[in-house]
């Protein structure tokens, strides 16, 4: 059986992990839906707020320095005097020959050369090629685009 953990950044700022939960309030003046409101929770009577969108799924996976890579996460590759930085994403995703899968994937944006890169997320982890140096919620700033020249 697959285990699920997700992780997210509690509204006090702390990262908590366990399940999602999504909880729709409901105003019963009016009887119409309110905000939707999104916790992560590892046991039935503990439940934290946490931020949408900080919200990931655990890849299953482990970077060579043994973290886990959650959905999220940017990586870092190293390969003959260039750096490329890409986002862990779930979903939908072509290939560099055109095949289309599901999954855990490298998310190479704006990087220069990365058109013939792979993004399949296994290949990167298993191989020890790549490492996860942040995650997009506390480290936008590892996504700017440098000059690898």
């Amino acid at each position: 059986m697959a285990e699920y953990l997700f992780r997210g950044k509690s509204t006090s700022g702390e990262w908590v992990y366990g399940h999602y939960v999504q909880l729709n309030s409901l105003d019963f003046s009016t009887l119409t839906e309110g905000n939707i409101q999104h916790y992560i929770t590892y046991n039935s009577d503990e439940r934290f707020l946490v931020r949408r969108d900080s919200v990931g799924l655990w890849s299953g996976l482990r970077d060579k320095f043994c973290g886990m890579v959650f959905e999220g996460d940017i990586i870092e590759y190293n390969q003959y005097n260039e750096t490329f930085v890409g986002v862990v994403r779930f979903g939908l995703y072509n290939t560099t020959d055109g095949n289309k899968y599901i999954g855990f994937y490298v998310d190479w944006g704006k990087w220069p050369h990365t058109e013939y890169i792979r993004n399949d997320l296994l290949f990167w982890i298993e191989e020890d090629k790549a490492v996860v140096i942040g995650n997009v919620t506390d480290n936008p700033e590892l996504l700017e685009v440098k000059d690898n020249g």
